[in-house]
């Protein structure tokens, strides 16, 4: 279990300073919840209900506004190499050609969708199985009081250690007491 931890450690520091990043990032293209709770304090009631037609034109716009958004500043902070990276147009050109960002439709590049798409899922199954092996290698109480003991620093490690590890993941077994 320790193994595990301390293999997992890297991992969440790394995704923790992935978030900060990408809040940053995104800081400037969402309005905070104060700002949205004071336009929709101050805004009117749409008399009648959108239709279907309606409420997918909006969704597909704003889908695009946020897309065209992401590509403008991916192409002003990490260049047009990136921006063709990451986007496409409708018709599978290039999003940024000569300085200037395409006026036509984005989407993003559907390698880069799909090769996060099976990084996701990876994850998934690595989280799931690293899950599993933890609820399935559960402490005996003795093994607790020790861990307890550790922690308030009444006692150290005396006796054999073993550990190994297959895809990531620790098995560790070791006898130990505690004075």
């Amino acid at each position: 279990m320790e193994g595990i931890n301390k293999l997992s450690q890297p991992a969440k520091n790394l995704w923790s300073d992935l978030g900060k990043s990408w809040d940053k990032l995104t800081e400037k293209l969402w309005p905070t919840p104060a700002e949205v709770h004071a336009q929709t304090a101050t805004a009117k009631p749409i008399a009648g209900e959108l239709s279907q037609e309606a409420q997918k034109t909006m969704l597909g716009n704003m889908q695009q506004q946020s897309m065209r958004k992401m590509a403008e500043v991916v192409h002003k902070n990490l260049g047009e190499d990136a921006t063709n990276l990451l986007f496409r147009t409708v018709g599978d050109n290039l999003a940024s050609q000569g300085g200037q960002l395409s006026q036509q439709t984005l989407i993003m590049n559907p390698a880069i969708t799909s090769a996060i798409s099976v990084v996701t899922m990876i994850y998934t199954a690595y989280t799931m199985t690293k899950l599993i092996i933890q609820i399935n290698k559960k402490c005996d109480t003795e093994e607790f009081k020790l861990a307890a003991k550790r922690e308030m620093k009444t006692c150290h490690k005396v006796g054999s250690y073993r550990e190994s590890k297959f895809l990531g993941l620790s098995s560790v077994e070791y006898r130990s007491g505690s004075s």
